[in-house]
């Protein structure tokens, strides 16, 4: 039997329930950790052969040569505001949209349902976009992946009903799912293998201030405009990111050349 102990802590039989979805986490960050020392391989030396194809790609840059660089080279820069968009879906979703549906009068186990969708099509149909993406390219996926979860987004806006939220939530889980891996894909792509590590890292720090950015902006509409200019907005910046990619980004393919012609690192 639940019980509400007057503080807004939910127990059962009297027992507070707060700290075990904790408990779960610290465990899986420490199995994560353990099997990180244990059983991952440092990869560093196939960056170092693959670099000895090419030598001007020996060595790294600077943080500021880096950083730099990953402005000035259009398919760099396309990838970093995709994935910087991408984030700001993920703060609609998990900050905005829950609201907008406790709006409408959804109990918290629908809430819970259309907020699980969203994550669980995300995370089993990136298995089949990240292969295909090694087949029909990086380009295709992130344009169609843009769209989709502006899509999936503005159906939100648009219409209602649980069967039209769970649609959009998973329109927007195939178009993240399209986007996610890929995008990091076609960052190494383009980047010198001595230089790959940073380019990743830079394209995090824009695709993860996407929720600092998505939190901002969708707060801020929703709080002057309503949920439904909020959810607008953030589709089209959807549609501004996917035609950015189209015009700015090369189909990156030198380093799935070379993966092809070297021996199998697993």
């Amino acid at each position: 039997r639940y019980e509400n102990d007057g503080l807004g802590r939910i127990g059962v039989s009297g027992q507070t329930s707060r700290p075990y979805p904790f408990f779960l986490g610290i465990g899986l960050a420490t199995m994560g950790l353990l099997l990180s020392a244990l059983l991952i391989r440092d990869t560093i030396h196939y960056s170092q052969e693959e670099a000895t194809q090419n030598p001007e790609w020996i060595g790294p840059r600077s943080f500021w040569g880096s950083f730099g660089a990953s402005l000035r080279d259009r398919t760099l820069l396309s990838c970093n505001q995709a994935g910087l968009v991408t984030k700001i879906n993920d703060a609609a979703v998990w900050g905005l949209f829950p609201l907008f549906l406790a709006s409408q009068g959804l109990d918290v186990v629908r809430i819970g349902l259309v907020a699980a969708i969203y994550p669980q099509v995300w995370g089993v149909t990136q298995l089949g976009t990240g292969f295909l993406s090694d087949h029909v390219g990086r380009k295709r996926l992130i344009v169609g992946g843009m769209l989709l979860q502006g899509l999936g987004i503005s159906l939100a806006a648009s219409a209602g009903g649980l069967p039209v939220w769970v649609g959009s939530a998973i329109l927007l889980g195939v178009g993240t799912a399209a986007v996610y891996p890929t995008l990091i894909a076609a960052v190494g792509d383009s980047s010198p293998p001595m230089r790959r590590a940073s380019a990743v890292g830079i394209y995090r720090w824009f695709r993860d201030g996407g929720f600092v950015v998505g939190g901002l902006l969708a707060g801020l509409v929703a709080d002057a405009q309503g949920f439904h200019a909020a959810f607008l907005v953030i589709a089209s910046t959807n549609v501004v990111s996917a035609l950015l990619v189209a015009a700015l980004m090369t189909e990156p393919s030198r380093a799935r050349s070379f993966v092809r012609s070297s021996p199998d690192p697993f």
